[in-house]
């Protein structure tokens, strides 16, 4: 004899189990994803560690959230993770700080801003030449969560030109045929 009530106790039990098993299959794919997002973060860490360009990241208020160690150069060991937009570059053009500035703009309008030379003034008072390129980070929806800025110090280039520069003028004060040359 079929017990119809023992019949839908199993069935609620079976279809109960398989959830919860779907459930746990769900978890597990998103642990997947979340470790290799990881892997990737560690791997990009570690590439941009390496290279002469300083990158930073910060959040939706502009917290620098992360730097490499290039930025740190840049600016000086003093400067840490954790500053806020208005804890960073406040002298000269002002970068990352103020309405106007390079990473409140971007948080701000969302838009990418590419190649900006900016000079300033380091807290042990040398000056510092450096190419700026910041771009909004978004979630899913589009909105913007934060933002990317890589800088690249130019302060050794500007003064190779400028020495050349001088040298160009010297040499042309010398001969008065190149000083013409110059000026055309």
């Amino acid at each position: 004899p079929l017990d119809l009530e023992v019949l839908r106790r199993k069935v609620a039990l079976y279809t109960a189990l398989q959830q919860k098993n779907s459930l746990l299959q769900e978890r597990e794919q998103r642990i997947r994803g979340m470790e290799e997002l990881l892997r990737a973060e560690r791997n990009l860490s570690a590439v941009l560690e390496t290279h002469p360009i300083g990158t930073l990241a910060a959040d939706s208020d502009g917290e620098v959230i992360q730097i490499n160690g290039e930025v740190a150069k840049v600016w000086g060991q003093e400067k840490q993770p954790g500053a806020g937009i208005h804890g960073w570059w406040d002298h000269d053009d002002k970068l990352l700080e103020a309405v106007n500035g390079l990473m409140a703009r971007v948080l701000r309008t969302g838009e990418t801003s590419r190649n900006e030379f900016t000079r300033y003034t380091r807290d042990d008072g040398t000056s510092k030449t450096v190419l700026s390129t910041a771009s909004a980070l978004r979630n899913l929806d589009g909105t913007v969560v934060g933002v990317v800025v890589v800088i690249q110090d130019l302060t050794e280039h500007t003064h190779i030109e400028q020495d050349l520069v001088q040298r160009m003028y010297h040499l042309a004060s010398m001969h008065p045929e190149l000083k013409q040359a110059i000026r055309h």
